[in-house]
């Protein structure tokens, strides 16, 4: 809960400090085994009442690589590390909805226009005002290949290119 309204996320990826954040937390007793409650439990201890400003500090306390959909009763928020390991897309339909995917290749079938990628330490807030954009990290790209070569559709545009060329310049 963040200012008395429930926040669910969904998280692609791994946080990987976790004793560091633990020793934020002491005497923490977690629900879940899941990395995604670090970020939750610390956004609990961060209320300045502006919930980008406060995932900003969450976010400079983690490690690893992780795309984030955060989602509140008035907006969502698409989150990427400044690593940008993990991809993250946004697109609009012809009636100005907007959709967020790791995975490009699912907006034809919905008829969504691909808009633009999450950029690397970034979080794009999208609400009844549109988009704005909250840069938290500096980029320090470290983009992994496996997303190209093993785990996203060959359809997809991962890292701004596509994904069968990619593996079809890697067969070469």
């Amino acid at each position: 809960i963040y200012n008395n309204s429930w926040v669910a996320i969904a998280h692609n990826g791994n946080i990987t400090n976790e004793k560091e954040l633990l020793a934020l937390m002491p005497g923490l007793k977690r629900a879940t085994g899941m990395d995604t409650e670090y970020i939750l439990r610390l956004l609990e201890c961060t209320r300045t009442g502006s919930i980008e400003r406060d995932l900003a500090s969450v976010f400079e306390k983690l490690e690893g690589s992780y795309s984030l959909l955060i989602m509140l009763k008035d907006r969502i928020i698409a989150v990427r590390d400044k690593t940008g390991n993990r991809p993250l897309s946004i697109g609009i339909n012809g009636n100005g909805s907007y959709y967020v995917s790791s995975e490009t290749c699912a907006f034809p079938s919905l008829n969504v226009k691909f808009l633009q990628d999450v950029e690397a330490g970034t979080m794009v807030t999208i609400s009844d005002q549109g988009l704005s954009k909250t840069r938290f990290a500096e980029p320090m790209l470290k983009m992994c290949r496996f997303e190209a070569t093993y785990f996203a559709s060959a359809a997809s545009m991962v890292f701004d290119e596509s994904v069968i060329r990619f593996r079809m310049r890697m067969g070469v």
